[in-house]
């Protein structure tokens, strides 16, 4: 039984996020077979290397608590909650480390508490921002640089109350501008007269990503975490003990955390779920992330130099390096962190929709107590997979 505020339907047959039987993919979660097994000579299931280079060897029925697949930065830190609170976990990646085919690489992601007037995500980063602040203490790091963020609205729109509002009653440090305001206070800016204003939020700066991923990843190996990296999961095998399958062995859990981001869309569909999810580099035509490589990205370079050119004059608009991101977009853009509507112990962190990155501290923990089989203090009620019902969209 769901305990969480996303169950409320049982007729799961009829939503369109949920496939019909006839269509489920054979092998997951439809039969049972038998797999042979990478073992020593005295019958023991090898495991794969950990960071330090150590052979770890495991028996055939050793079951962890909770096995997350994908170590970008939501599935890096929901393994670092799951580890801290003293549960025995595996985080496996396909790629070795680090890589640049996902979503979580590059030098920089912005972080801040301005959604307009998303009020849950400013309450999720109240507390985000103090998660960040204890990775650089526990690395040793600087992994946070506090500049402000500009927000800058259109006359005519509530962008800008709505922002100021939420700000506001957050506590959240701001300073609300009006359209002359704005342009002495930044005279390097040009934005015509239909600019409303801005609001500046003091909170806000960048998140030094390849670092910050690192160091989470660092502090889960020293909690004792195993981080298996270049093993790719082939199949999952629902049950009340769950068998994921990689490309080298078969591991058993309790709770398996989906962390696979522009996977998603291809591993959820091999579960039954037909989730909108659209994959693409930032907001673009839709991409395969398995041949991210053969999309055309040149749209987006022309965008942020015509931007740079007519908002930012005194700025080389020519980048001197250029680095793709794939978004996974829901609908909403809200994220989907849910049960399995069949598979209660199948937890699915996805669709975070280009703005995950600064809350996944706060993702993961949501995650990882799922994975434990409890319920979240935050209102689940955005992230929920049955709001993509026919009536919703």
């Amino acid at each position: 039984m769901r305990t969480d505020a996303c169950d409320d339907n049982n007729d799961r047959e009829n939503d369109d996020w949920f496939l019909p039987k006839d269509k489920l993919v054979p092998g997951i979660g439809c039969r049972i077979y038998l797999t042979s097994k990478l073992t020593n000579d005295n019958g023991a299931f090898l495991n794969s290397r950990n960071k330090d280079d150590s052979i770890h060897v495991m028996t055939e029925d050793l079951v962890y608590d909770v096995i997350i697949v994908g170590a970008g930065i939501v599935g890096s830190y929901t393994a670092y909650h799951a580890k801290r609170t003293g549960k025995s976990t595996l985080l496996l990646e396909q790629f070795p480390l680090p890589h640049s085919r996902g979503s979580s690489h590059g030098q920089s992601r912005t972080i801040r508490s301005a959604y307009g007037d998303l009020e849950y995500y400013t309450q999720m980063m109240t507390k985000a921002f103090r998660m960040w602040n204890e990775l650089e203490d526990q690395s040793r790091q600087t992994l946070f640089r506090q500049t402000g963020l500009l927000c800058i609205g259109q006359k005519g729109t509530k962008y800008l109350d709505k922002t100021t509002d939420c700000l506001r009653k957050n506590k959240t440090p701001f300073r609300r501008l009006d359209y002359e305001e704005f342009n002495k206070a930044f005279p390097m800016l040009s934005y015509p007269s239909e600019v409303g204003g801005a609001v500046v939020d003091y909170s806000a700066g960048l998140l030094l990503a390849g670092r910050a991923l690192t160091a989470v990843q660092n502090q889960y190996l020293k909690l004792g975490g195993l981080l298996h990296d270049g093993e790719k999961m082939t199949e999952i095998i629902p049950g009340e003990v769950i068998k994921v399958k990689t490309e080298a062995r078969l591991y058993q859990a309790k709770a398996v955390v989906l962390c696979v981001g522009p996977w998603a869309k291809k591993v959820l569909t091999k579960l039954g779920l037909d989730v909108p999810l659209q994959v693409c580099l930032h907001y673009g035509p839709t991409v395969d992330p398995d041949y991210r490589d053969t999309a055309n990205d040149r749209w987006v370079e022309d965008a942020l130099q015509k931007y740079v050119k007519e908002h930012i004059p005194g700025l080389e608009p020519y980048p001197v390096i250029t680095e793709s991101c794939i978004y996974t977009n829901t609908p909403d853009e809200d994220f989907v962190l849910d049960r399995h509507p069949f598979y209660n112990n199948i937890i699915i962190g996805a669709g975070f929709s280009g703005h995950g990155f600064k809350l996944a501290p706060v993702v993961g923990e949501i995650l990882a107590t799922m994975a434990a089989g409890k319920t979240p203090e935050q209102d689940m009620t955005y992230f929920c997979l049955n709001r993509f019902k026919k009536s919703h969209l």
